[in-house]
């Protein structure tokens, strides 16, 4: 058994309708499946307007949080903590 946490919509025939692309593990066909409802949600909640992104975008842009990094490649080799990939110094 697997958990899939996802928005769905629910339609009057009964249908459900995912509004996230199915993950790769959940393959097309006849499936038991265990529905907690939790809330309803609003379409505005669900979908972000436009405006609203490019708003959060400017204000991101404005904290000028990494304009002092000169080189992103060197920066990021030195924060990173992961494992060296194969051919790659």
């Amino acid at each position: 058994m697997k958990t899939l946490e996802t928005d769905v919509e629910i339609n009057p025939d009964g249908s459900i309708k995912l509004l996230s692309p199915l993950p790769g593990w959940l393959t097309p066909g006849r499936r038991r499946l265990l529905l907690v409802v939790d809330e309803p949600l609003s379409t505005s909640a669900a979908l972000p307007a436009a405006e609203t992104l490019l708003d959060a975008l400017r204000r991101v842009r404005e904290l000028a949080t990494f304009s002092k990094i000169d080189d992103p490649v060197a920066w990021q080799r030195k924060i990173r903590r992961d494992r060296p990939l194969p051919g790659r110094d």
